[in-house]
């Protein structure tokens, strides 16, 4: 199904931490993107993003978001998979996904939001998508870093040109904590086994290759599981400078690969979008 994931920057901030090495520049380009985000009610994009799942096979997907505060959020693929839609209406059913492949047989389904069809190829559930995730994610980093620091770093690298777009390009490097080793309960997803710990769940499946490779996947009761305590050995982040929001967002894992991948395009802050725009029977739609 469609990938979501403006909350990727955000994941790897809370897991790696605000480091006690931080640039005055970078925090402060920080702050401002807290204070733009606390002003948005409403968020479209255009997104391209590239994920490496367990296999080490490398997903590109290119998708069109609407995102409202109140957590509604529609997704269009643009590339592969053009036609393919998927909206998320949290006040008519938190666990649900209103969807359709976009080709033969192009009939509108109802799956879970964590089921196998949804999460398919993706790192991130369609809950996610939008910066409200994000930022409380930065924000648990930071009280978490400002407790416990262990040699993380935030690096300031000036501006740059971002496609066409003027930002500035912030660095982040993991510190020491080493992995948790963490028991799984009983009858426990891996996306609850992530969520209960404030983890990101696939993460933890990228790092204990016995589960599924699948954010549908079950923890076994019992297994104890390691749960890295960063997102990523480093990251590499471009804020726009007109509206404080991630333009490009690349992430390597504790391997040196490229984890994950995302470029920000026709970013709008606060369009006017109504209820038509999270409304399944919208004329624009093909649900």
């Amino acid at each position: 199904m469609i990938s979501i994931s403006l909350v990727t920057f955000a994941l790897y901030l809370a897991a790696a931490q605000v480091p006690a090495t931080a640039d005055p520049l970078a925090m402060d380009e920080i702050d401002k993107m807290f204070a733009a985000w606390d002003k948005v009610n409403t968020l479209t994009m255009r997104q391209i993003k590239t994920e490496r799942m367990v296999n080490g096979k490398t997903i590109t997907e290119e998708v069109a978001v609407k995102v409202r505060r109140s957590g509604e959020v529609y997704l269009a693929n643009i590339n592969p998979k053009k036609g393919q839609e998927a909206l998320y209406l949290p006040k008519r059913d938190k666990t649900e996904i209103t969807a359709h492949p976009g080709s033969f047989p192009d009939i509108t389904v109802h799956i879970s939001l964590w089921g196998g069809l949804a999460t398919r190829n993706q790192h991130h559930l369609l809950s996610h998508a939008g910066f409200g995730y994000l930022l409380k994610q930065i924000r648990d980093g930071i009280a978490q870093a400002r407790s416990n620091p262990t040699g993380e770093k935030l690096e300031w690298q000036g501006e740059v040109l971002q496609a066409g777009r003027a930002g500035y390009r912030l660095v982040l490097i993991s510190g020491t904590l080493p992995a948790e080793e963490v028991e799984a309960q009983k009858s426990e997803s891996v996306v609850a086994f992530g969520e209960r710990l404030n983890r990101d769940p696939y993460l933890i499946v990228y790092t204990n290759p016995e589960l599924l490779d699948s954010l549908s996947s079950s923890v076994s009761a019992g297994t104890v599981y390691k749960v890295p305590q960063y997102y990523g050995g480093k990251t590499e982040i471009i804020i726009d400078k007109e509206t404080h929001m991630p333009l490009k967002v690349t992430i390597w894992d504790f391997e040196g690969r490229v984890y994950e991948k995302f470029e920000n395009h026709e970013i709008r802050l606060n369009p006017p979008l109504t209820d038509k725009d999270f409304d399944p029977d919208n004329d624009a739609y093909h649900f």
